[in-house]
């Protein structure tokens, strides 16, 4: 192999090392490069292929696509401030509800204590009136006169 030969076979092959990473790599075109991209393939169109009549039935379509897309961003728009304000009340309803329950749990609670201590009271009464005690006795020692 001559040197030449070599160079060409070295050429070829960072050549196709080239190609490959070419291929790996991944483009990422933004937004106004496909929009970019999307209007001069319109104006290839529009130039060669269509008569005035197309071109403005085409024209008229650009514009109603772009107004139907402009309305659906701004319905997008509400529906996200709608949602997030549902969120908010939904929260808000939600703290309320669960201070209600903890207020209507606390004076569950003091009733049920109330209970406990005034049914403690009358049972001390009743053994203390069956056990014939003078301090709690309601015994009247005269009879009524009617």
């Amino acid at each position: 192999m001559t040197f030449q030969h070599g160079n060409e076979a070295l050429l070829m092959k960072s050549k196709t090392q080239m190609w490959r990473c070419i291929q790996n790599i991944q483009v990422q075109r933004s937004n106004t490069d496909i929009e970019a991209l999307r209007k001069s393939w319109k104006e290839v169109k529009h130039a060669q292929l269509m008569d005035a009549r197309e071109r403005e039935e085409e024209r008229r379509w650009d514009q109603e696509f772009h107004r139907r897309r402009q309305d659906l961003q701004g319905q997008q728009a509400m529906s996200s401030q709608r949602r997030l304000r549902n969120t908010t009340k939904l929260a808000d309803l939600s703290a309320r509800w669960r201070s209600l329950e903890r207020k209507r749990l606390e004076k569950n609670e003091f009733y049920m204590e109330r209970l406990k201590t005034s049914l403690s009271l009358a049972a001390s009464r009743q053994e203390s009136m069956s056990s014939g005690s003078p301090a709690f006795s309601f015994a009247r020692s005269e009879p009524v006169k009617r």
